[in-house]
């Protein structure tokens, strides 16, 4: 009976969220020009912070460390270890981005709990839009990246939504959760900031998934960035296919966290009011 009260739950949230499309990007437009109002170049620092970023990522990898990484089988051209380091970085600082703002989301914004009417859960998808939007400028670069040092680019990029479906998910879910647990538990925050630092380094960004041991690489392969940083580069810097089986059971999981993450949210927003 509960579980399909859940169910229920879920399904009408989807109509909920399709209806107030409009306020959701509306509030994304708010919250990028927001980010850069006070300052002088605006909305340009959201191109000058990712293209610094790529700029710093060459200079101290490729030009002082001569860190380089083969490319793989059949692959005739080579990338520059910046690139590859960048292609797995834009996906983790979308998880980072959202987790991060999440964990005070409720809290940054009190008079939207006092409105009676104002449907709080579409805070967690603005949160996760505006950094989807912040990633695709990051995502713009690498190719830019890609189609000066391999001369081409692949159509496989065109599957990057694809690949990027399962994070978002997660990261909605996620993002649900903690939002309503760092209303009630304010050490959420910094505990969430611990867990992103190791969980940078369990995923394969600054080294090669070939260096993980076989014994430990199916371990590794129960983190779902692990899939999306992986994938990301395979469509983006080198045109080859991801599994499509890993995929589905990462698609399969993202949907769960998402609805668990709004049934989670849904129960426990009655109280906000009085915390805050």
């Amino acid at each position: 009976m509960q579980a399909k009260k859940n169910i229920r739950t879920a399904s009408s949230n989807n109509i909920t969220l399709w209806r107030h499309r409009h306020l959701i990007r509306q509030l994304i437009v708010r919250e990028l020009n927001q980010q850069y109002r006070a300052s002088f170049l605006g909305i340009f620092w959201a191109v000058i912070t990712p293209l610094f970023n790529l700029l710093i990522y060459t200079v101290v990898f490729s030009m002082i460390l001569h860190v380089a990484t083969p490319p793989p089988p059949g692959i005739t051209y080579t990338l520059p270890y910046a690139l590859i380091l960048f292609a797995g970085l834009i996906p983790y600082t979308i998880l980072a981005e959202v987790l991060g703002k999440s964990t005070s989301l409720i809290l940054s914004k009190p008079s939207y709990v006092k409105k009676i009417v104002f449907p709080l859960e579409i805070l967690g998808i603005v949160t996760v839009g505006v950094a989807l939007i912040q990633s695709l400028i990051g995502f713009g670069l690498l190719l830019v990246g890609v189609l000066i040092f391999a001369k081409t680019l692949h159509l496989t990029a065109l599957l990057l939504p694809v690949v990027l479906a399962p994070l978002l998910l997660l990261a909605l879910g996620m993002g649900w959760f903690l939002s309503s647990l760092g209303v009630y538990l304010r050490d959420v925050k910094e505990a969430v900031v611990l867990f992103l630092r190791i969980w940078f380094f369990l995923t394969p960004l600054v080294y090669p998934i070939t260096r993980v041991p076989d014994n430990l690489l199916w371990v590794m392969k129960l983190n779902p960035l692990v899939f999306v940083v992986e994938a990301s580069r395979n469509i983006l810097l080198w045109g080859k296919f991801f599994s499509w089986k890993e995929w589905a059971v990462w698609m399969l999981i993202g949907s769960i966290t998402t609805i668990l993450g709004y049934i989670w949210f849904d129960k426990t927003r009655k109280g906000f009011a009085d915390v805050l």
